[in-house]
């Protein structure tokens, strides 16, 4: 049988004191004394009592609970950004409640709505969609909304990194290491940076050969390799190529393997993000350096100046500027 669960009204009568007194005991107020504190905390623990959180977000007006909605809950970068923002508001008394929205609007839309059903007391968005966005800006007036890993200027909070810049380094450097053909490999949510780097090719007077462009319908690592082999198929393979993350060039790595292809000597590959294993992988992975967990950190200062501000002010935009991270893949 289940054990029937005990509420502070009862835990008071044990403990001999008001239920006001429990409360603070446990919320450790510096309103009661050590020793009470101790004693009641132990009759808790001995008697199972469990706050009622619902219950205190209602007469306190918050929950103390943070919603983070990222594209994919698996992908070491956004797992990065959640790390660094908890690291930051846990030790605040904030508890973290993580949804991904798997790059569909749709099931953005539902998390936010959900979100909001909770009453969390602020919420983080990377990677929002455009109906996303218009659904996050309504929600803004009730509580503070940062968005984070977006390209667009906005109406809200944002935490951003330049692409651009970033890119720009990445081809700068494959230019002075001599290379004239470049190609690309994206995957099903990384056809914007693909568009960005063919267009930095013309600006640069790079000449873009299609067969070396390959949009993958997969995600990350799949597309690498299908769009390697591919190219291998066509019988025309570039000098470098840019894979639009590292997942990807991960996947373009196995299959040069597997086709004795030498890594940087017949083929350069620079990725985009440095997740931890680009350091760890066969051939180190030469990469734009994503700051992941300033991304986090940034994101977590704005949050908890708008938490202990509630009024309506300007919103604030951060950019943060990637780094070319040069290892042995290019």
């Amino acid at each position: 049988m289940t054990e029937r669960r005990i509420g502070i009204q009862e835990l008071a009568r044990i403990a001999g004191v008001h239920p006001s007194t429990v409360s603070r005991a446990l919320n450790g107020s510096k309103l009661i004394k050590e020793e009470t504190r101790r004693e009641i905390c132990d009759l808790a623990a001995k008697h199972g009592y469990i706050p009622d959180d619902v219950a205190k977000s209602l007469s306190q007006g918050k929950t103390s609970a943070l919603g983070i909605l990222v594209p994919e809950i698996s992908n070491s970068f956004y797992a990065q950004i959640v790390d660094a923002i908890e690291g930051v508001m846990t030790p605040k008394g904030y508890s973290i409640i993580l949804a991904g929205t798997r790059f569909d609007p749709e099931t953005e839309l539902q998390a936010i709505r959900t979100m909001a059903s909770k009453r969390v007391d602020g919420l983080v968005v990377c990677a929002p969609s455009e109906e996303g966005e218009a659904q996050l800006e309504k929600l803004s007036s009730r509580i503070p909304v940062i968005l984070c890993d977006t390209y667009k200027e906005s109406s809200l909070d944002r935490v951003y990194v330049d692409e651009e810049k970033g890119m720009q380094q990445g081809l700068s450097y494959l230019l002075s290491k001599g290379h004239t053909a470049i190609g690309c490999i994206s995957d099903r949510h990384t056809g914007r940076r693909m568009n960005l780097f063919a267009r930095m090719l013309k600006e640069n007077g790079i000449g873009m050969q299609e067969e070396h462009f390959f949009r993958g319908t997969d995600s990350g690592v799949e597309s690498g390799y299908k769009g390697l082999c591919t190219m291998l198929e066509k019988g025309s393979l570039p000098g470098a190529i840019f894979a639009a993350r590292d997942n990807i060039a991960v996947g373009i790595l196995r299959a040069a393997a597997e086709h004795g292809i030498r890594i940087p000597e017949e083929l350069s590959i620079l990725g985009y993000d440095d997740i931890p294993i680009s350091d760890y992988l066969y051939k180190k992975l030469t990469t734009i350096r994503q700051p992941a967990a300033r991304i986090g950190q940034e994101t977590a200062a704005i949050l908890l100046r708008r938490l202990a501000d509630s009024k309506r002010q300007d919103a604030v935009s951060v950019g943060l500027v990637p780094e070319l991270v040069t290892r042995e893949s290019a």
